[in-house]
């Protein structure tokens, strides 16, 4: 997956995938604005993650603007935020963030084509560093295997 270059090694990792009746073309607006604070959210527990402000429930054209080396705040009301790592329009965002210079948490949010009108969303976690591991690179699996 994009992004794995930046721990070659997790301690952690975790792949979640879901597919979406939605072209990728439609995801990928939610994808790009998401985060805490004055971004969309993460569409998540917003309790927990964006100080009790829901989600957003429209693609919001401000925040559709994204580029490498931009913050993506963590939690809302803390300087923590994701560096934006690397971005392919349309297909993958890959976020990291150093806690105090030491351990790495990285992830990769990708979305592509999964059969007429639907979308496949994979979303990565790594942490950490001292494992090996590797993942399938084919769109139909988007499944990491460790080893």
């Amino acid at each position: 997956m994009p992004g794995d270059e930046i721990l070659p090694r997790p301690h952690w990792s975790a792949t979640r995938a879901v597919s979406i009746a939605a072209e990728p073309v439609d995801v990928w607006p939610w994808l790009v604005q998401m985060g805490a604070g004055d971004r969309a959210g993460w569409y998540s527990y917003d309790f927990v993650d964006n100080g009790g402000k829901p989600s957003a429930r429209e693609i919001r054209p401000e925040l559709q603007r994204l580029e490498v080396g931009d913050p993506v705040r963590l939690v809302a009301g803390s300087p923590a935020a994701f560096r934006v790592e690397s971005i392919d329009p349309g297909r993958s965002l890959v976020y990291a963030h150093s806690h105090d210079g030491g351990a790495v948490t990285a992830g990769c949010v990708r979305t592509g084509p999964d059969g007429p009108g639907h979308s496949r969303l994979c979303i990565a976690c790594d942490s950490g560093s001292p494992r090996r591991r590797s993942r399938s690179a084919g769109p139909s699996s988007w499944t990491r295997a460790t080893s």
